[in-house]
């Protein structure tokens, strides 16, 4: 046997492939991590802001969306994440896909839709429309949860900085997942 090739699971790869494996392994658990340490971030901080009202005080939420969205469209102010973002996400082994999210955002709350289309490497189990649950803007920071037409699900997370949005997101399905990073910009 060449002193290059190791054996593994009954063929022979050659050594490069065995640290390439490594080396994805190492980044997929670090990935694992930030996605926990993100999700309980999100959970603790949603627990903060979630505080009851003192007795006697009472607020619709559609009033306050009204109120608040008249206030800001009179000064000029950004509109959230609201619009069509589209770009693409990369994920391990250089999959690129092309990816546009709908997003409508009332308050801190996001909903919206997903899609995908191929760019080298096809959608993940032809999996191409998706509807975006549970979004929310958690400072300037968007968390949201995609589900998937195959009931499989994943989670995106960035910051937007004007007309771009760029971050993580993780897909898990079955007893694995993949993840990676995307980046979009705003077409209108």
């Amino acid at each position: 046997m060449h002193a290059g090739w190791r054996h593994r699971r009954g063929r022979q790869l050659p050594y490069s492939t065995k640290l390439l494996d490594a080396g994805e392994r190492a980044v997929r658990g670090r990935l694992v991590r930030w996605f926990v340490t993100g999700m309980l971030a999100a959970m603790i901080l949603g627990c903060s802001v979630g505080a009851p009202r003192p007795a006697g005080v009472q607020s619709h939420p559609a009033a306050d969306v009204v109120a608040s969205d008249d206030a800001d469209s009179e000064r000029g102010a950004p509109r959230g994440v609201t619009g069509v973002w589209e770009g693409l996400s990369l994920g391990g082994r250089a999959a690129m896909r092309y990816i546009t999210l709908t997003l409508v955002q009332l308050g801190s709350e996001v909903t919206g839709y997903y899609k995908c289309a191929y760019g080298n490497q096809l959608c993940r189990n032809m999996n191409e429309t998706g509807v975006i649950k549970d979004g929310k803007m958690i400072g300037r920071r968007l968390m949201m949860r995609v589900m998937l037409e195959d009931g499989s699900m994943c989670y995106f997370t960035g910051v937007p900085q004007g007309d771009k949005l760029q971050g993580a997101y993780f897909c898990m399905y079955g007893a694995g997942g993949e993840g990676g990073r995307f980046r979009t910009e705003r077409s209108y």
